[in-house]
């Protein structure tokens, strides 16, 4: 995949969950940018969701002060499809280029569009939830920090807080 960082999000208690994660991306095609971020380098604060928002925010300015287009926004319990590169090069919207933000999980949340030959499907942003695996562009990752602050004060979680800046794009 070209031009991609995948940033893994994780914190103290979730050193076998996090070494399960990176044995099943050593064992896919994935081969390019991988960074892992401990909760502890962007937050200090004792409270668990204020270091997962704080430390979202973290991962993605970091991805924009970076050189990459896209970021995989991830969490550390994730089981790797081993043709997960291959999948995404030959994925539509990424071959177009029409990623602001995507899902690559979806938990059963119906679709407002469905384009099954192509793979993918346009879901309502308010309805989207989990943040195991989330794609943003320049311009999406640049969307959620302009309205993160906003969404940060209703206290949601970091997924929510990027789905809900889409929506006011």
């Amino acid at each position: 995949v070209n031009n991609m960082r995948l940033n893994i999000m994780t914190c103290n208690g979730r050193e076998e969950s996090l070494k399960l994660t990176l044995q099943s991306l050593q064992e896919s095609d994935w081969d390019d940018s991988i960074v892992v971020t401990h909760d502890s380098e962007a937050s200090s604060s004792d409270v668990v969701y204020e270091r997962q928002i704080q430390t979202s925010r973290f991962i993605i300015e970091n991805f924009l002060a970076s050189d990459e287009e896209y970021l995989w926004f991830s969490e550390d319990d994730i089981d790797f499809n081993r043709n997960i590169a291959h999948n995404i090069n030959n994925w539509k919207p990424y071959l177009d280029g029409s990623i602001d933000c995507a899902w690559l999980y979806n938990p059963g949340i119906a679709s407002e569009e469905e384009h099954l030959q192509s793979n993918f499907r346009i879901l309502k942003p308010n309805f989207t939830y989990g943040s195991q695996a989330i794609i943003l562009s320049r311009r999406g990752a640049e969307a959620a920090l302009k309205h993160w602050d906003r969404h940060v004060l209703d206290k949601q979680f970091q997924d929510i807080i990027i789905a809900k800046s889409m929506c006011d794009e």
